[in-house]
């Protein structure tokens, strides 16, 4: 992170517990002791002892010179500017309100120390780089109105702000509103409730442990990683209301014998999976002492860190409770179930753990020490907090303080003003870190004591820092080195290649200047039907997305003519310039129809009568479609583990006879290339393979007819189509498989794959499968959606299938599998799915129309790509061994066995030019004044060198084991990205000098491009690409 001089401020222990204590005089009750603060609390959401201490937060914030404003959920919100309050806020917030029977410092304490924090900087005259801010949460508790951090969910848009507002207040006669309280008391403000009109830098939140844990390891701090899982109920009971005197025990059906066997039933499960369960109310109807209750309701609340044991610990309950109201009284009673709240298991950012981490050190350095020299630990939190919700909208973490004896939401819930002080200390100099970690990022502070942005942005990412091992040497032409991005300002040591390849002189070529055929059509009816789209002959048209290869941005800098067109072979270009200058750049690609004719033949072919069983049979027999299978799985099922072993092993001439016949037929055509590998189809492919696209018509065929009645098979068949490499390599993917990729989406939302499965009543295989196939959906969109540049139709709000696990590749003991298969990694495929995830929300966050249209401002894009950098060196730190990118053995004869993971580097490496391409934007616009932030163009311009550098090598490390293996289809795409991204590179003027050394590391990654063609056609698409703009000399860009 770099050397961050920090102030040695500490919050004073006096001034801290007289505002806390202040703020409880508005709703104290549950005297204790004698003493005027020993009360508890009972300041319920929105009541009037709520509206009170609002008074006087509102009043001591603008005490202090803070700007407040509030939400329409009510949430209280009070900002300290900074130098640059065009960054979001470092925010620190909890809660104050409490529970019925609540303590003084649940929630209240995060809030007042918030508050302190900002007092303290006033005191001290001290001035933020950025705005830093407290938030008081509304509803947090969850004890009025029933969904506990109601207001923050809403901030996060994960809930609906109507569905809170709708929320009645539990246990009340008359019950209110959320929407009706908030008007009552004058808190419902008009600013939106939402994390994208009100954006945070981060969020901190100090708490109370509400456990024994520190105190009974005699610590001081806990800093929290994370959150588990928990689930609430409402659990109700129906029995029925019968005399005490004169219903017999067997003649009874009775709710509250029932419904207390459950509560026994739910700890015993929560016993044995390590986890808890509580029940916090429990209500019968009508009760009285003399008539057996027709109704119980009780809430049932169950925990456990792992998402995965709390499903089962749910799915256990629900059977348990099935039995008891059925087998086990007497005549038995109804059960249901309503879900309340769901809160998966949750994980903070790392670098805000790293902050507090590194003030917990600093603050405690100052105490006594215990034996191990070391006053905090890291935990996991038992309870829920407000922070759950802003995790998943902005960087956040936690602090907890010691709370005597555990106990909390309780009137006597206690920590003492030494542990309060210490803890708001340690959120002191977290907020205060993190407040100079996001302006060194951003490299808008460089009067600020810190290490430049070229050692954090450039190093970062690309060299080995942090516990991160970015050295990617192998042994290349004798040669084992590591990259040194910036050694010299030369390529280290790419040159020369063994096989010759002739130089490309690119020193002082003109310009090539449109002819005047190709920029104004002979006669206005020509004219016309060239700026039409539609009405061209011969044409098809389709919109260049922002994180399609061909950059739009970069596209500016091609030489259109007066008519906006620029013509290449078989295809052109075209430019729509908008009105205002501001608005993002729009091209379009126009295909020649010719381009795409094979395919359209294929297509044609497959609407004909063929497709049927017997007609595959003819093309494969079942004793070769049994060897195909086995290949499949040998060779494609770890990079598309779409099929079930466990129920194609089981007898597999049985999957080959009854199986669907497009699904086969799409199993046969990706398993072809492997059959070398096979001891007898290696010498019958020597005389005779079926012809491959024949099989993908009949798969194609069926999958039309499957669309109607879908099943399973449906999906499987979809994802077999979208991994077939074009007709010729070369030619640009046209809409339809962009359509066939939207239409699996439907479908695989259509059979409900976006819901997660875990513990439904299903055979295990197919809750594992359904899982998988969503995963695989998911990554097949995602990325046909990056290379296509389409904006994702997936929506965060509309799936829930947890990230896959070691769990969900389980084989059923009974099945006979063969010892190559069962013992396939895992690793690849849940690796694949995490990094998708990422790549996904950096397209939402820089590619799509809206994120494009926005001003391209490089200090906010810097901000903006913080957060997708760390997740990436985060997800690379995390990589397994069997993943890992290593040196390969000195004796290439070592090891001949096909390599099939390098295909996951090349999506890793794609990601990271996307944000790098995103940051280039305004670098390479002319119009741009960018010399305030000179140092970080410069910074941003080398990891763009060191990142195509590391591809150059990355690329020559590539032999026949790894060309030789499965390769997705969409990196035939990805493989473009790196001579794109560099001629986008070449086109950056802010560095004159380094000109030629961009323009040398296009004409390397050419050259590393046309020497590997030959042996892996792969290739093919991407030097076409890099071939265009040689021919057109656009390298030379002279705007």
């Amino acid at each position: 992170m770099g050397s961050l001089a920090l102030p040695p401020y500490k919050i004073s222990e006096v001034d801290l517990a007289k505002s806390l204590h202040e703020s409880c005089q508005y709703g104290a009750a549950h005297r204790y002791g004698k003493a005027s603060t020993e009360t508890g609390m009972a300041r319920l959401s929105l009541d009037d002892s709520d509206k009170q201490v609002r008074d006087w937060f509102i009043a001591y914030a603008k005490s202090l010179g803070l700007k407040t404003s509030i939400d329409q959920m009510g949430n209280l919100f009070a900002i300290r500017p900074g130098r640059n309050n065009d960054l979001p806020p470092v925010m620190m917030g909890s809660h104050l309100d409490t529970q019925p029977t609540g303590g003084r410092y649940d929630g209240i304490l995060g809030v007042i120390s918030g508050l302190e924090v900002l007092r303290t900087l006033n005191d001290h005259g001290y001035e933020t780089a950025g705005p830093i801010g407290v938030v008081n949460w509304t509803n947090e508790e969850g004890a009025r109105f029933p969904k506990m951090a109601v207001s923050s969910g809403v901030w996060a848009d994960v809930i609906p702000l109507e569905t809170a507002w709708d929320l009645r207040e539990v246990l009340a006669a008359n019950p209110k509103s959320m929407k009706e309280e908030l008007d009552r008391i004058g808190y419902c403000g008009e600013q939106p409730a939402s994390y994208r009109s009100n954006p945070f830098a981060a969020h901190f939140e100090l708490h109370i442990e509400q456990g024994p844990i520190l105190e009974d390891e005699g610590l001081k701090i806990g800093v929290v990683h994370g959150v588990q899982a928990f689930k609430w109920f409402n659990i109700t009971v129906k029995g029925r209301d019968s005399h005490a005197g004169t219903t017999p025990l067997y003649a009874r059906k009775d709710p509250v014998l029932s419904a207390s066997k459950m509560l026994v039933a739910a700890n015993t499960i929560a016993k044995k999976h390590d986890g808890l369960a509580t029940t916090g109310i429990f209500t019968t109807d009508p009760g009285t002492v003399n008539t057996m209750a027709h109704t119980v309701k009780f809430t049932l609340d169950l925990r456990h860190v792992k998402d995965e044991v709390l499903a089962e610990m749910v799915k256990e309950c629900e059977a348990e409770f099935q039995r008891i109201s059925h087998d086990d009284s007497e005549k038995g009673c109804e059960v249901d179930w309503e879900l309340l709240v769901d809160s998966p298991a949750v994980k903070f950012n790392q670098e805000c753990i790293s902050v507090v981490e590194q003030s917990a050190a600093d603050v405690c350095s100052t105490l006594p020490q215990n034996a191990e020299g070391k006053l905090w630990r890291p935990m996991i939190s038992g309870a829920g907090h407000d922070s759950c919700y802003t995790n998943r909208v902005c960087p956040t973490s936690m602090i907890f303080t010691p709370t005597r004896s555990g106990i909390s939401h309780n009137p006597t819930e206690y920590c003492s003003p030494e542990d309060c002080a210490l803890g708001a200390s340690v959120l002191l100099g977290a907020v205060l870190r993190y407040d100079k970690l996001q302006v060194q990022s951003s490299g808008i502070e460089p009067g600020l004591d810190l290490t430049p942005l070229d050692g954090t942005v450039s190093q970062s990412i690309f060299s080995p820092g942090g516990g991160i091992n970015w050295d990617m040497s192998f042994d290349q032409h004798g040669i084992d080195q590591p990259f040194d991005f910036f050694a010299n300002g030369e390529l280290p040591n790419l040159e020369p290649l063994d096989d010759p390849t002739p130089s490309d002189d690119y020193g002082e070529i003109p310009i090539a200047t449109p002819s005047k055929t190709a920029d104004l059509p002979a006669s206005p009816t020509a004219l016309f039907e060239r700026l039409s789209f539609d009405q061209r002959p011969d044409h098809s048209t389709s919109l260049i997305g922002f994180s399609n290869e061909s950059d739009p941005f970069s596209l500016n800098h091609f030489p259109y003519s007066s008519s906006d067109e620029v013509d290449f072979y078989r295809v052109a270009y075209r430019r729509q310039q908008h009105a205002f200058s501001a608005n993002p750049p729009i091209h379009f690609l126009q295909s020649q129809t010719g381009t795409a004719i094979e395919s359209q033949k294929i297509v044609d072919k497959c609407m004909s009568s063929l497709g049927d069983r017997e007609n595959l049979e003819k093309l494969v027999d079942r004793e070769t479609g049994v060897a195909l299978v086995k290949l499949y799985f040998r060779f494609v099922f770890e990079d598309l583990p779409i099929l079930s072993r466990s129920v194609v092993f089981e007898d597999l001439n049985k999957f080959v006879a009854e199986a669907s016949t497009g699904l086969l037929a799409g199993i046969y055509a990706l398993a072809l290339p492997f059959t070398p590998w096979d001891e007898k189809l290696c010498l019958d492919s020597a005389y005779f393979k079926p012809d491959v696209n024949d099989l993908w018509q009949v798969s194609y065929t069926c999958l039309q007819k499957e669309l109607h009645f879908p099943r399973l098979s449906t999906i499987q068949i979809f994802l077999l189509l979208l991994n077939h490499t074009p007709f010729d390599v070369v030619v640009v993917e046209n809409p339809f498989v962009w359509s066939l990729a939207a239409s699996m989406l439907a479908m695989a939302q259509s059979l409900g794959l976006n819901v997660n499965p875990t513990g439904w009543k299903l055979p295990a295989w197919e809750v594992r499968l359904r899982r998988r196939l969503w995963w695989a959906v998911y990554v097949e969109y995602t990325w046909r959606a990056v290379t296509h540049g389409r904006s994702s139709m997936i929506s965060d709000d509309d799936w829930d299938v947890s990230p896959l696990t070691s769990a969900d590749f389980t084989l059923d003991p009974a099945a006979t599998i063969p010892e190559s298969i069962r013992d396939q990694s895992l690793d690849y495929f849940i690796r694949l799915c995490s990094l998708t995830n990422i790549t996904s929300g950096i397209c939402r966050q820089f590619f799509s129309l809206r994120a494009a249209s926005r001003p391209q401002v490089l200090e906010s894009l810097l901000e903006q790509a913080r957060g997708p950098r760390q997740q990436l060196l985060k997800w690379l730190e995390d990589l397994p061994e069997s993943l890992a990118l290593r040196p390969e053995p000195g004796d290439s004869d070592a090891d001949d066995s096909v390599k099939s993971h390098r295909s996951l580097y090349v999506a890793y490496y794609t990601t990271h030019i996307l944000v790098l391409r995103a940051l280039l934007r305004p670098i390479i616009d002319s119009n741009t004044q960018l010399n305030h932030v000179q140092s970080s163009v410069e910074t941003v311009l080398q990891a763009c060198r060191g990142l195509i550098q590391t591809v150059i090598k990355f690329i020559r490390g590539l032999d026949a084991r790894h060309q030789s293996a499965f390769w997705p289809a969409y990196t035939r795409n990805c493989l473009a990205y790196p001579g794109l991204f560099c001629y986008m590179l070449c086109l950056q003027k802010r560095q004159p000098d380094m000109t030629a050394y961009d323009q040398n590391l296009l004409a390397t990654w050419r050259k590393t491009l046309r020497t590997r063609m030959q042996s892996w056609p792969f290739l093919r698409f991407a030097i076409v690409k890099v071939d265009a703009i040689y021919w057109k000399k656009l390298y030379q860009d002279k705007n």
